[in-house]
């Protein structure tokens, strides 16, 4: 009897922290969003076309994704 109910104490733990933590990456998310939102903003203010904002945006993109790759095949293989 102890032991389930010191297991259901450990899984509202765990369930709590998940909640924790999913909530505290849902803020930063939206906070980034909101940053990233502004900076796109203030761009398209200073009349630099959409369309050169996302080509930028796609090239980095690519890049930072590609980077990536290479640093994880680079770990796996070394």
């Amino acid at each position: 009897m102890v032991h389930a109910m010191s297991h259901t104490l450990l899984s509202a733990a765990q369930l709590f922290s998940f909640y924790l933590l999913t909530s505290l990456l849902t803020c930063i998310i939206l906070c980034r969003l909101l940053e990233v939102r502004s900076r796109l903003y203030e761009l398209m203010t200073h009349c630099i076309p959409p369309d050169v904002i996302m080509r930028v945006m796609l090239i980095a993109f690519h890049f930072i994704t590609y980077c990536y790759l290479l640093d994880c095949l680079q770990f796996l293989f070394n």
